[in-house]
């Protein structure tokens, strides 16, 4: 027997889903087939399981699924989307028709009017017309004329807009391809009932594909009360195009994948050996690989060297309300959506907050001179829950005003993560070089290039102000050009190895520092130098 069996609950992996189906039937004692039809032609059969209970006792004999066929595109909306098209579509083609015959009927009147012209001339040369004969029928040539060729008009802006609509219904038929296939799989659940009365089934299948989520956030900077705050609102976005509508359902975002094997892989023998030049190949090779499909080459058939294939990401969408529970105790992490959604198969994207977080930062400023005038403010941010935080996008707000976009990586819980906060125009800096000579007296046969530069912080904020200054000096890559670090007042915080400086201030508000260092260049005179400062 056909069942109803809508779906009330997905659970969205990164790159597919699990669907699970319920419906209820009053059975007779004996043995029965419940048949599920209309199932998304993404079904993994494998995948497929069925149980129940209820106020019978009901003995699972199996579950099986096959192929079905339909006169009719099986989705409700896709159906529709074509109805409309073909109603439309047939709306121009009346009035493409209708359009022939007018310009049928135009050319008719020109013809005519030409030989009644000739006709009325030889009448009244014989006395037969009279002149105005011809001005009544010019007034009615006109007068048709003018009707027939207005209505061609209308008929021009008519289409025009008809084929603005079949354009934009064609465009949203486009984003559910997958549910315009009219073949669907069935699910045959074999029962035996050993009493009669009610009997809730249930049906889960995962789907091959078709269905992903992946997380985006909204990181907002708080500084209204004593201590600043980051609102960290941890977003999942899902997009589906299975062919099977999710209407009022439960939802679960889950970080497991399923489509990765579970097998351990091994390690086979790691072979050296002496380079030994390999004999053309034989002819019969020479065929075998010719007849291979030009998409196709030899290496592309060992099982090893399979391409990976890139979920498309998304353009971030805007944050909801709710927040979901977490569950962590799997290998997994599943964010369970406290409220039921919709979410239809036309792959467009659908958001809802999973979580809404509240950090504490530890904030400072950024200032790069040498490269821009500006100064970030900076946020060290410890992830102090105990949720992952997955790679995605992040969209950055100072309190309301929107600053900028980022992309967060991996976070593991307790570890520390950094973000800018756009740029903060109450801190100064002043980047100048004060020195730039060549040395008069030459050492051997060297010339000697002298360089310093002073930079200059100043903090007009209402509040002291942690500046981290980063500069570096020039790196020697030749072993004839010889750079000497003369000094810096203060010394620098930190000092890579490639000569990057970077200096931590503590400003007061109002307060003023300045930093300065010096280098020197030495080479031999005879060599032009490049990559020597100019400003």
């Amino acid at each position: 027997m056909n069942v109803d069996a809508p779906i009330v609950a997905v659970t969205v992996y990164p790159d597919r889903a699990r669907v699970t189906r319920r419906g209820a039937v009053t059975l007779q004692t004996g043995a029965h087939e419940l048949c599920i039809p209309g199932l998304t032609q993404l079904l993994d059969p494998q995948s497929v399981r069925a149980g129940g209970q209820g106020a019978a006792r009901v003995r699972l004999l199996g579950v099986d699924v096959r192929e079905t066929y339909y006169v009719e595109t099986p989705s409700e909306r896709a159906a529709e989307l074509e109805a409309q098209i073909q109603s439309l579509q047939d709306a121009d083609l009346a009035l493409e028709d209708e359009d022939k015959l007018l310009k049928n009927q135009l050319e008719f009147l020109k013809n005519m009017t030409a030989n009644a012209g000739k006709s009325l001339a030889n009448g009244i040369g014989r006395g037969r017309a009279k002149v105005a004969d011809g001005s009544e029928m010019l007034n009615f040539v006109s007068a048709q004329y003018g009707q027939f060729a207005g209505r061609r008009r209308e008929i021009g802006i008519e289409r025009r807009k008809l084929a603005q609509e079949i354009d934009v219904l064609q465009q949203e038929l486009g984003h559910i391809q997958g549910a315009r296939p009219r073949q669907r799989y069935e699910a045959l659940i074999g029962i035996e009932a050993l009493s009669e009365g009610d009997f809730e089934f249930e049906l889960e299948y995962t789907t091959r594909g078709g269905a992903s989520w992946q997380p985006l956030y909204d990181l907002r900077l708080l500084t209204g009360a004593d201590e600043p705050q980051v609102e960290l609102t941890y977003l999942g976005e899902v997009r589906q195009s299975t062919g099977e509508d999710w209407r009022d359902v439960d939802l679960t975002l889950s970080t497991a994948r399923p489509s990765v094997s579970a097998t351990i892989p091994d390690l086979s023998p790691w072979y050296v050996d002496v380079f030994r030049p390999q004999p053309p190949p034989a002819p019969k090779m020479l065929a075998r690989r010719a007849a291979m499909p030009p998409t196709m080459s030899a290496g592309a058939l060992a099982p090893d060297m399979a391409m990976p294939v890139e979920l498309e990401r998304a353009a971030p969408v805007a944050a909801e309300a709710a927040q979901a529970s977490v569950d962590t105790s799997g290998a997994a992490v599943a964010f369970h959506i406290p409220r039921r959604v919709d979410i239809p198969a036309d792959n467009t994207p659908h958001k809802t907050t999973v979580l809404l977080i509240h950090l504490a930062p530890r904030l400072d400023f950024v200032a790069v001179p040498k490269l821009s005038d500006e100064v970030y403010r900076r946020a060290t941010i410890k992830n102090d829950t105990e949720v992952t935080l997955l790679p995605g996008e992040v969209t950055l707000f100072h309190g309301g005003e929107f600053v900028g976009r980022a992309t967060l990586s991996k976070i593991a819980p307790q570890q520390e993560f950094e973000t800018t906060l756009g740029i903060d125009d109450r801190i100064k800096v002043e980047r100048e070089m004060v020195l730039n000579e060549v040395g008069k007296q030459f050492i051997g046969d060297r010339r000697v290039h002298r360089y310093a530069y002073e930079i200059e912080v100043q903090n007009w904020q209402p509040h002291p102000a942690t500046v981290v200054v980063q500069d570096q000096l020039p790196v020697s890559a030749n072993e004839e050009i010889k750079i000497k670090d003369e000094g810096a007042a203060p010394e620098p915080t930190q000092r890579s190895e490639q000569q990057e400086l970077e200096w931590t201030l503590a400003l007061e508000p109002g307060q003023k520092q300045k930093i300065r260092f010096e280098f020197t260049v030495a080479a031999p005179r005879s060599r032009m130098l490049t990559g020597l400062p100019q400003h």
